[in-house]
């Protein structure tokens, strides 16, 4: 047996990787991540570690393998789901549909097969013996194990099959159907993830269920959206925000002719100045270049659909005009909203509203509950020391992006994806009133293709982006 306490600090420095890895949904070092791990585990170091250990170590290559979902064949992909479903609500941010929509664009390429996988799939969740909640459930009286495929059957008993693709029905399931009414809420969680992925599952890749989406022109020649077989138009003013974030982080202006645009190796936006003076495309080939430029165009893509979901909130952001003057109000509608597991658009409205107005200071200092979770959060990462200077500088921009980073993933519970592309929103929001100093918060990775919330590290007694 090796010294417990090196196998100890092994395994901290190992969970601390892989949070980093889960915070910013980086699939490939996921993929590094696990398949090393899998590799030590096959040596005779395993024979060393107790079983407590040993444990500890297979929960992390089962979470590194759901991250990294798209490096995993197919079959793969069906029994890690099917055996190891309860690991999903464990891990923080995740969104098996995104995951599962990303790994058929990846690697199924024709409309057909991703609905063969889709069924192949589903079949093997409605044979599943894995066991999702602790007590027993009941199916027309007769009392049966409580795994993945006895849930589905008792979805089906109250609304069929064709229930699947009802969301109102499946709203009305999980929240008044007698076996669910009867369990935690962790184990609430799972099921209602079960009964959204087989429905996700059962919708059409050649119709709704298409995974990607496409910015085609219409007839009249409005550029839009084309997806799940609806175009939308993209408002004007999108446009122009996206192609004015195009021309500040690429030098060019896409509206305008040129030979070539200068690209970036790393990043799509770049907040430093001097880095805008750098000439990006040397040392690269013209097949680098298109690949670059393919990601950024998907980039530039994924923002402008944001933007156009965004615009549902709009309504509600109005709607929060009264609060303008009674920020105290604003801020317990928001911890109510929070307690109630009120729809996200009520909160990111209100995230949106807060620093449209420039309350984000007052939010952060002003509202004591949040800001004793706030403080607990940074603790697991910073000492005291750190943390009140954190505190004390309300509006240094490390402060903003780690508030705003610990309210969008730890409270809102956002994908990393959808975190990062609101972070860009809110950053141009900070653009747009004159808080410059808050436009760096988040970049956009051409290698992960998303938006990424940089890094703030500790250097010396301070915090600062990495």
């Amino acid at each position: 047996m090796i010294d417990d306490s090196n196998s100890k600090k092994t395994i901290e420095i190992l969970e601390r990787a892989l949070k980093e890895i889960t915070l910013s949904d980086n699939h490939y070092d996921a993929f590094l991540f696990f398949t090393k791990l899998e590799e030590l585990m096959n040596t005779d170091y395993s024979n060393t570690l107790n079983e407590s250990d040993l444990s500890l170590y297979e929960d992390m290559i089962i979470k590194a393998k759901f991250i990294a979902l798209y490096r995993l064949e197919k079959d793969k992909v069906i029994e890690l789901i099917n055996t190891k479903f309860n690991y999903i609500n464990e891990i923080e941010g995740y969104d098996i549909l995104e995951k599962i929509n990303f790994f058929l664009k990846t690697n199924v390429h024709f409309f057909n097969d991703r609905n063969e996988f889709k069924e192949k799939l589903r079949n093997a969740l409605s044979e599943s013996k894995t066991r999702i909640s602790s007590k027993n459930i009941f199916i027309n009286k007769e009392e049966v194990d409580s795994n993945i495929s006895s849930w589905l059957r008792d979805f089906r008993n109250s609304y069929l099959e064709n229930g699947f693709l009802d969301a109102l029905k499946i709203s009305e399931y999980i929240t008044s159907a007698q076996n669910f009414k009867s369990l935690s809420e962790k184990e609430k969680e799972r099921v209602e993830t079960l009964i959204k992925l087989y429905a996700h599952l059962k919708l059409d890749s050649n119709n709704e269920g298409m995974e990607e989406s496409f910015l085609i022109r219409d007839k009249d020649g409005d550029l839009g959206r084309f997806e799940k077989g609806v175009f939308t138009k993209i408002e004007d003013n999108v446009l122009k925000e996206t192609y004015d974030l195009y021309t500040q982080a690429i030098g060019v202006d896409p509206r305008e002719k040129t030979e070539e645009n200068k690209l970036s190796p790393e990043k799509v936006f770049i907040p430093q100045e001097e880095d805008l003076k750098k000439t990006p495309t040397e040392g690269l080939d013209k097949g680098e270049k298109k690949e670059e430029q393919k990601s950024i165009e998907k980039l530039l893509a994924s923002y402008q659909t944001f933007e156009i979901d965004l615009k549902s909130i709009e309504s509600i952001i109005d709607s929060l005009e009264k609060y303008k003057n009674n920020p105290e109000g604003l801020f317990s509608k928001f911890n109510n909203d929070l307690q109630k597991n009120e729809n996200r658009d009520n909160l990111l409205a209100t995230l949106v509203f807060v620093c449209q107005n420039k309350l984000l200071d007052k939010f952060l200092k002003e509202n004591k509950e949040l800001l004793l979770e706030f403080k607990k959060y940074l603790s697991f990462k910073l000492s005291d020391d750190i943390i009140k200077s954190i505190i004390d500088k309300s509006t240094s921009p490390e402060t903003v992006s780690l508030y705003l980073q610990f309210l969008l993933f730890k409270k809102i519970k956002l994908s990393p994806k959808n975190a990062g592309l609101f972070g860009m929103h809110l950053a141009n929001i900070f653009k747009k009133i004159g808080q410059d100093k808050y436009f760096p918060i988040v970049y956009g990775d051409v290698n992960l293709e998303q938006f990424v919330w940089r890094e703030v590290i500790e250097d010396n007694g301070l915090v600062k982006f990495k």
